[in-house]
């Protein structure tokens, strides 16, 4: 095996098409990792991907996948790794191989100003908004068993649907990664993020 700087070079490496890697994603803004701006993929992990593919010899090729799919998708053999913040769970290792967490983030929750939303306690009985597909379902344990989820189907406008949701009252509260849901950019006008008690993950 030939090696420069300790990453394998492409005559031994094997990828679903050569001379490319194929990667997972999605169209959401999870800034800075990743998000598109004027059709360019930008953010730390695209950077990165690039990085390696052009140490590797290797394009890049971004395919967007919904995000309840990627790990049935990776499994068909269609692609080579999936590049999009990826909370590492048990449940997902059965499925894939992990590098090293590179970055840890709380969840985050979006209230408006005036709602008197300080703990989870106060989200007992609200509509909380979630993004279809996101980890952010697997931490309904920790909130109370009476709050009502309204999950988002993803798309690429999908937080400012959740965050304009928000302003017009249709629900209480967002509830998400905090890489979503101030989309880099801070809460928005009118709103304030973050909740004690909150959870952290890695990716």
């Amino acid at each position: 095996m030939q090696q420069t700087l300790g990453v394998q070079t492409n005559v031994d490496l094997i990828t679903v098409k050569p001379g490319q890697l194929s990667i997972v994603t999605s169209n959401i803004a999870a800034r800075p990792m990743s998000f598109m701006d004027e059709g360019q993929r930008l953010g730390y992990e695209p950077a990165v991907a690039r990085a390696v593919c052009e140490r590797m010899g290797l394009e890049p090729v971004w395919s967007p996948v919904p995000l309840q799919d990627f790990y049935t998708e990776l499994s068909k053999g269609e692609y080579d790794v999936i590049w999009f913040n990826q909370v590492i769970t048990q449940e997902r290792r059965a499925w894939a191989d992990f590098t090293r967490p590179y970055g840890r983030f709380d969840t985050a929750v979006l209230v408006k100003e005036e709602s008197a939303i300080e703990t989870k306690r106060d989200l007992r009985g609200q509509r909380v908004g979630m993004l279809q597909g996101s980890t952010t379902h697997l931490l309904l344990e920790m909130f109370p068993p009476d709050i009502e989820v309204v999950s988002f189907a993803e798309q690429d406008q999908v937080l400012a649907q959740m965050l304009q949701a928000l302003y017009d009252g249709r629900i209480d509260a967002i509830v998400e990664d905090e890489l979503f849901a101030d989309g880099g950019r801070g809460p928005g006008p009118g709103l304030t993020g973050g909740l004690p008690g909150a959870d952290s993950a890695s990716l």
